[in-house]
């Protein structure tokens, strides 16, 4: 029974994660804290561009926004400062906005 609880958790997260969009990788160019909505945005030093697994674009926005009601919110921004301080290269995976001038992140892959 143990393992069959581990399985589904793994299955769980594995499918959820897979069908998560995922940013260009490059450096973070600025990041800005909006304190009266909790958001935090990040721009890119080349552009956020997100492609889908044929390679077809499918959003190209100008910021990437971790907005307030992304549990770890707190961690991401630290990350990200990061990053942006040691120079390093991430990419942030999520979903694109209806607004084309953001994508919606949850999750920082610093490289």
């Amino acid at each position: 029974m143990k393992y069959k609880l581990i399985i589904i958790f793994i299955s769980f997260f594995v499918s959820n994660f897979s069908h998560a969009d995922a940013t260009a990788k490059s450096k973070i160019k600025t990041f800005l804290y909006n304190g009266n909505a909790d958001f935090t945005f990040f721009t890119s030093e080349t552009g956020w561009e997100v492609k889908d697994g044929d390679g077809n674009v499918l959003c190209t926005p100008y910021y990437v926004q971790v907005t307030s009601s992304v549990l770890g919110r707190d961690k991401i921004y630290s990350a990200g400062l990061a990053a942006k301080m040691s120079g390093s290269i991430v990419d942030f995976v999520g979903e694109c906005s209806s607004n084309p001038n953001y994508f919606n992140a949850h999750y920082i892959r610093i490289y």
